[in-house]
């Protein structure tokens, strides 16, 4: 579950790591907000906090963090640490982001998403972390040009095996 707030559409302080978010409800991700007893919620603040002895026991060296995610409706700025990462354009967008090496070095991991809905039907805003949200490690190493064959068994092997990663 994440912390949920609605929130006046510029406050940018539930960003700040040290926001204190102790009175904020718990919501299932995915979920609309609405659904979760914020009908006529137009902006809404999701925060994760996420220790980082949790995400460095699944990491191998030499390995990148990539914070995943989609369907964040309908446009969201996404946080990590305090500083804005990304800014999504529309529901259904899927984003990829590689996290600075230096926000594995605290304590834990904040993600916080400020999202604007204005979709209205059937008496509540639909607004929300619809889809996915993941930690994904992926391996470093030297770009080298995949031959065919190989192409073919990595598609396969994800497809079959899915990929490392932890949701979040």
């Amino acid at each position: 579950k994440w912390k949920f707030s609605p929130a006046a559409d510029s406050d940018p302080a539930p960003a700040r790591v040290d926001y204190d978010d102790s009175g904020w409800s718990e919501i299932p991700v995915p979920s609309e907000w609405g659904l979760c007893g914020y009908p006529q919620t137009t902006v809404g603040w999701y925060r994760k906090r996420i220790p980082l002895a949790d995400i460095n026991a699944r990491l191998d060296e030499p390995s990148a963090v990539y914070l995943r995610g989609a369907e964040f409706a309908d446009h969201a700025e996404i946080f990590v640490n305090g500083a804005l990462l990304h800014t999504t354009r529309a529901y259904n967008e899927a984003f990829e982001l590689r996290l600075d090496p230096a926000c594995l070095n605290g304590s834990e991991l904040v993600v916080a998403c400020r999202i604007r809905n204005t979709y209205f039907k059937g008496g509540m805003y639909w607004g929300g972390i619809r889809g996915y949200v993941s930690l994904d490690k992926k391996r470093e190493c030297p770009q080298r040009a995949f031959t065919a064959d190989q192409l073919r068994f990595s598609l396969w092997r994800s497809a079959l095996h899915g990929h490392d990663g932890m949701a979040i």
